[in-house]
């Protein structure tokens, strides 16, 4: 919350959401809203394994926080790349590849047998999203923050 919101003393109503819930590895995702303090936007929740400086594996998790501009313009990027590059990704499902970074994240696209998927790296983290699940939180972000 107060990563988010900001510290304060007052009490804050504000609205959180999850949008897509995930597994291990999988990209979990959320819309916050605070008319109070007017902020909104997506939070991108990673959780999966990392690495130590001493090579042992542990579980850990992180918040991408991106205020409603930046999320809307993530959401739309994702569908104009994903659009103008589709007969390439669908031309050889097992080799042909997309990515481009935005912010601080690269996001890479392909096509599968069954449909596209994401992955969103940042900050070490590997976090997939599937392309409903994705269409799904484009649409509940638009409709919770109308």
């Amino acid at each position: 919350m107060e990563e988010v919101l900001g510290v304060t003393t007052d009490a804050v109503k504000f609205e959180i959401d999850a949008l897509a819930s995930a597994n291990s590895g999988e990209l979990t995702t959320l819309v916050y809203k605070c008319g109070s303090i007017n902020k909104s936007g997506l939070i991108l929740g990673f959780y999966g394994n990392k690495i130590t400086a001493g090579g042992m594996p542990f579980q850990t998790f992180g918040f991408k926080v991106l205020p409603i501009d930046k999320a809307n313009s993530l959401i739309d990027k994702i569908e104009s790349v994903t659009k103008e590059n589709s007969k390439y990704i669908d031309a050889d499902l097992d080799n042909n590849n997309i990515y481009f970074h935005f912010d601080d994240m690269t996001v890479l696209i392909y096509n599968t047998s069954m449909t596209t998927r994401l992955r969103i790296y940042w900050e070490g983290f590997d976090s997939e999203l599937d392309w409903p699940t994705f269409q799904k939180t484009k649409r509940r972000l638009a409709k919770k923050l109308q």
